[in-house]
């Protein structure tokens, strides 16, 4: 599998240096999650945009284009995560150039993105943490919505909109799987990959209407 890493020009100057340090680290991560997903593409073309500030965010525009949004000193671990995230994206083809997926798609998608990139790290991204309270407000209101309708507000609730906290959609995504993982120990990320997102609803034995 080719990689290519393509750096766009910004405000923000990346050193020689760093740009070799971002190359290694995603050709690294990029491979080592295509070997485990068995993706097996000619070609991935990654585009790093450098950032101000800490933050990054990542994209999976195509099922061979990945975009990061990358600030300066970021951390490689937080890297390898983003990278690994994404890469399960064009595994699922949860892509933008795709065609849209469902509600229910959308969220067991991204929870298994964030399962995997748990499974890489050792530990959970910040974003997609939550507790017992966020639990039990948002996941009625979740539970309302038709989740098998392809109308949705994806930056309402993934990005936080409105009355929406900030990454709820990823924090109840990452419930669901949660859930599916404790009632089921023995069966992998990659067993829950190959699974339809209605079958994964079902196994997270969370009832919906």
């Amino acid at each position: 599998m080719k990689i290519n890493i393509f750096f766009l020009k910004s405000g923000v100057e990346f050193t020689k240096e760093y740009k070799k340090r971002l190359e290694t680290v995603i050709r690294d991560s990029a491979r080592r999650a295509a070997g485990i997903l068995g993706l097996k593409k000619n070609v991935i073309n990654f585009t790093v945009y450098p950032l101000r500030g800490r933050h990054s965010t990542g994209f999976s525009q195509a099922r061979e284009w990945i975009i990061l949004n990358i600030p300066k000193n970021y951390p490689k671990s937080n890297l390898r995560g983003l990278v690994s995230h994404e890469m399960h994206h064009i595994k699922t083809d949860f892509c933008n150039y795709s065609e849209r997926k469902t509600f229910l798609d959308a969220l067991v998608f991204e929870g298994l993105a964030i399962a995997f990139q748990t499974e890489q790290l050792k530990k959970s991204p910040r974003y997609a943490r939550y507790n017992r309270k966020l639990v039990q407000k948002w996941l009625p209101v979740l539970k309302n919505q038709d989740l098998s309708s392809k109308d949705y507000n994806y930056y309402e609730w993934f990005w936080g909109q409105g009355k929406k906290p900030k990454f709820l959609g990823y924090k109840l995504a990452k419930y669901l799987i949660d859930q599916t993982q404790k009632n089921y120990p023995d069966l992998t990320v990659m067993d829950l990959t190959k699974k339809k997102a209605k079958d994964l609803l079902k196994l997270s034995k969370v009832k919906f209407n």
